[in-house]
């Protein structure tokens, strides 16, 4: 690989020949690539900032940036399509400030440029030379504003005008351009350019060398094709050309005088040596009288007369493709009908559909003539061209191809690589070739079974249907084919895109199928012409249609077709249609369609069934709605009959998903409903609701919409107050103030509001309910919420004085008995210090009945104060001395009471002694043994291990 040479950017300018040589050489070779390009864009730079520019290096640059493509190559990302396209626009705006300044170096880069393009002119990526010979062009244009492709305008004709950018300077300059002319090998778009200029400043075009015609012939300029021709026929005339291709390109571009003179040359006979210039032939006319040769005439010394023919019809056959094809294009026609021998077979084949297009009787027995020829194994090859050939030709064509097989022995494997086929004419063959054999049953059977059940969309099948011989041996040898295909849900297949002979065996098929299942098929007869006669017929075969199934009734009863649903009602209704079949028709249409179908089969229902109907289709919309809340976006048009009867969590769901478009329906039959009997229930599940989504769409449609808040004050259920989101505090204080009356002293609004979390409402709660009178229970339940705002407040009950004997022991005795432990604990505390002005003995009496441990000590404490009262509490120490592992120092101070006492049944002790506990077992055999000692009657005869 050519090495970085950054030398030349260190001594740039070149101060002689040998480093210009370099930089040119590098210029030239160096690869566009990651290092290199870098350099290269340097170099460029440098080039055009140089006060006396150098034009070789400025166009070896220029040329190579505007020939390489502007293709991402992934491999090299160096440089890159956007990069190089800049590199392109900067090339040609530098050339246009160089036109406007400096002439002379402008003229010697333009024609370094044009020496070195040896290739045709890519239009999509050679922007700099374009924008030099075509500028100006109108059959050329530059797209995205200088940025894109230059595009041709096929309907401006090449003709004389002036295209390149800078005319004066060339018109200046075309002895310049004449030196070009007869250098070494340009592009055509090139030498069309020269020509233009030599032309507008009368100078002649120069003759055409031998060796240029060919590439000129080749090029797509009119006007190097007619230079080219003209320059052959000197040759011609001389018998100086050899090469036939030339021959036929100059017969097939040459003016229609010049056609005449080769054609009447070419078609009289010539005896061997005797040529119209040659001395023999001149010799030979003088004998006969003969006019001698004049210099119009053409040497056939080179002549060859297939080759000639060969090369004309390649020139031909391909322009038989357009519509309108030029008038050369008939006249070389006509030449190479009249040697049909000598077209190559191959190229007939090659442009078919051309040939086949014009529709001339002699192109149509020239393609008989070669598939006559052809063998076997050229069949599929002719057949996959005669696609666009009329019925008249295949009639001309498919004999000669069949003779090519023998029909008495055809195979089903011969038959099908025809049939199953996506080439229309080989389908067409295929069957073509069935219709010549005496018996083809069972092979027409094998190829139907695999065609049937297939759609428009298998090609093999849609050839089949619309090929003609298909028809006729389908419905000769096997008509149940078509039921087959109908059964199969595609009888339009046959009758609108098939071919002609199946409708009326389609048709009858159709109607043994529809009468059956009538609604299934009512949809599709709707695009079918004859739509009513075949409607008639089912009519008349069977007029009450009783089965039916639900989903394909829907359909027809939501058909924007007003045929379909004349036709549907009257069989519908004529059929005494039961209630369960109404309600699988209305589950059927909701669960299949949308809001606009949903109310299409609304107006259908009002509009052609009774009020028994109507009642059972709005009752089967409920359920529905019930069961699916996301219906909503179906049933918004008629939404408004059923919200009545919706349940809460139905109505919650809707409100917070129905799409916008449909809230406008709901609006008002959602505000009805909060104002009737399930509202309550709804506000607490909305704000609920509104706990997770906060202010989310259902906050939009209930809290900030006014006609549905203004409900919520009117809402009197005390559920409200279970809502505890903070986000909705305010709102729910303001509900609070609007139901004041619920706030009633003792009642349950007030006990919740006194303990609800949001700060507001209990402390609003709690003012008024000092304000108030509560008795005991009231306190009681409101300690009982753990809340200590609350529990303050009740507490606050069992300080007041008391107002009658006995009274703080029902407020002890409340508090202890709560099941509250923090409510205990404060009714323990009020009990120690209330204990004097307590009965003792009843005292104990009650509490010995609580289990918690600190009042089971108390008592237990409280009995060692007063020794009367122990007669009455054994089931109490019997129930402590059971306690295993809570209560140790209760259980502790009986055990040390009991020890002095023995006021305790030995049967409860002999329970402890064969206890796990080590220590209570030990205690109790202690006291056994001290009440055996004693005489203890109770005891008995006891022995432990």
């Amino acid at each position: 690989m050519l090495p970085i040479n950054t030398s030349l950017i260190d001594h740039f300018p070149p101060k002689d020949k040998t480093e210009q040589q370099k930089l040119n050489t590098y210029l030239q070779e160096a690869p566009f690539v990651k290092g290199h390009w870098k350099l290269i864009k340097q170099l460029y730079k440098k080039l055009e900032g140089q006060s006396e520019p150098m034009p070789r290096a400025l166009a070896i640059i220029i040329a190579r940036i505007d020939q390489a493509p502007l293709v991402e190559d992934r491999k090299n990302l160096y440089p890159t399509a956007a990069t190089l396209a800049y590199m392109k626009r900067r090339a040609a705006r530098y050339l246009r400030k160089l036109s406007k300044e400096n002439e002379a170096i402008y003229v010697e880069i333009c024609l370094a440029l044009f020496q070195l393009q040896k290739q045709a002119v890519d239009h999509a990526h050679q922007w700099v030379l374009l924008n030099i010979i075509q500028g100006n062009s109108k059959r050329v244009k530059q797209r995205r504003n200088g940025r894109g492709i230059y595009a041709a305008n096929k309907e401006i004709p090449n003709i004389y005008r002036k295209e390149d950018k800078a005319s004066d300077i060339w018109d200046r300059h075309v002895d310049d351009l004449l030196k070009l002319w007869h250098g070494k090998v340009l592009a055509p778009e090139i030498y069309e350019f020269i020509a233009k200029v030599l032309m507008r400043n009368r100078k002649a075009v120069p003759t055409v060398a031998p060796h240029l015609l060919l590439p000129f012939f080749n090029s797509n300029s009119p006007w190097l094709q007619s230079f080219a021709a003209k320059a052959s026929w000197n040759l011609l005339q001389k018998g100086e050309e050899k090469n036939m291709e030339t021959w036929a390109k100059t017969y097939y571009y040459a003016p229609a005088n010049t056609k005449k003179v080769i054609q009447k040359a070419i078609s009289t006979p010539q005896k061997q040596g005797e040529a119209p210039n040659s001395f023999l032939g001149r010799i030979t006319s003088f004998f006969t009288g003969e006019e001698q040769p004049s210099k119009n005439q053409v040497n056939l010394r080179n002549f060859d007369m297939s080759m000639f023919v060969t090369y004309l019809s390649t020139l031909i056959f391909p322009q038989l493709d357009n519509k309108k094809p030029k008038n050369r294009v008939g006249v070389g026609l006509n030449l190479v009908l009249g040697k049909a021998s000598m077209i190559p077979s191959m190229l007939i084949k090659q442009n078919l559909v051309g040939i086949l297009a014009q529709n001339d009787w002699r192109l149509t027995n020239l393609v008989k003539s070669n598939i006559e020829k052809s063998k076997q194994k050229d069949v599929k090859s002719w057949l996959g061209a005669l696609d666009h050939a009329s019925a008249e030709q295949k009639k001309v064509f498919y004999p000669a191809l069949a003779s090519k097989y023998p029909i008495q022995k055809l195979r089903l494997r011969d038959v099908e690589r025809f049939v199953i086929n996506d080439s229309p004419s080989i389908v067409d063959f295929g069957w073509y070739l069935l219709s010549l054999q005496n018996d083809p049953k069972n092979t027409i059977r094998n190829l139907a079974n695999r065609l049937y059940w297939r759609s428009m969309a298998y090609k093999p099948y849609k050839n089949t249907i619309q090929s003609e011989y298909g028809a006729k041996v389908l419905i000769k040898y096997h008509s149940n084919f078509i039921t087959w295909a109908i059964n199969y849900g595609r009888p339009f297949d046959l009758m609108k895109h098939g071919h002609p002979l199946f409708y009326e065996p389609a048709k009858k098929a159709l109607i043994n199928v529809a009468q059956r299942n009538f609604y299934r098929w009512l949809p599709r007869l709707k695009n079918l012409e004859d739509r009513d006669a075949i409607i008639e017929e089912i009519k008349q075969r069977n007029n009450k249609q009783t089965n039916f199934v639900a989903y394909q009734v829907a359909q027809c009863l939501v058909d924007e077709d007003e045929w379909v649903h004349k036709n549907t009602l009257e069989f519908l209704l004529n059929g005494r249609l039961k209630e369960n079949s109404f309600r699988q028709i209305v589950r059927a249409v909701v669960n299949q369609f949308y809001a606009k179908k949903i109310n299409r089969f609304h107006q259908v229902v009002m509009e052609h069934f009774d009020k028994h109907y109507q009642n059972i289709y709005f009752d089967t919309l409920q359920r529905l709605v019930n069961s699916r809340p996301d219906y909503i976006y179906k049933l918004a048009p008629v939404f408004d009959k059923l919200f009545h009867n919706l349940n809460v969590d139905t109505v919650v769901k809707m409100v917070s998903t129905t799409h916008n478009r449909q809230w406008g329906m709901l609006e008002k039959p959602f505000v009805d409903y909060l104002k009737g009997a399930n509202g309550a229930n709804c506000w607490v599940k909305i704000l609920n609701q509104l706990m997770v989504e906060e202010k989310d769409t259902l906050y939009k449609r209930t809290l900030n919409y006014p006609a549905a808040n203004e409900t919520l004050n009117n809402t009197s259920d005390i559920a409200i107050l279970d809502i505890t989101h903070s986000p909705l505090e305010k709102r729910l204080f303001e509900w609070v103030e609007a139901n004041e009356a619920l706030f009633a002293p003792e009642s349950e609004a007030l006990l919740q509001g006194c303990a609800h979390a949001l700060n507001s409402i209990r402390k609003w709660s709690i003012e008024r309910a000092k304000q108030q009178d509560f008795d005991l229970p009231f306190a009681l339940r409101l300690m009982e919420t753990d809340v200590p705002d609350a529990f303050k407040l009740g507490h606050s009950f069992f300080k007041r004085p008391l107002e009658y004997e006995g009274q703080m022991m029902e407020r002890v005795l409340a508090m202890c008995d709560s099941p509250r432990r923090a409510v205990r604990e404060a009714g323990l505390q009020l009990t120690k210090e209330q204990e004097a002005n307590l009965n003792p003995e009843q005292l104990i009496s009650y509490l010995s009945e609580q289990t918690d441990p600190f009042i089971q000590k108390y008592v237990a404490e409280l009995l060692v104060r007063y020794p009367d009262a122990q007669k009455r509490m054994k089931r109490f120490d019997e129930a402590v001395l059971r306690t295993k592992n809570k209560g140790r120092k209760t259980k502790e101070l009986v055990k040390e009471r009991l020890e002095n006492t023995l006021a305790v049944d030995p049967k409860a002790l002999l329970r402890m002694a064969k206890g796990k506990n080590k220590k209570d077992a030990e205690w109790a055999i202690l006291q056994l043994t001290k009440m055996a000692i004693a005489g203890e009657e109770q005891l008995g005869d006891f022995v432990l291990k």
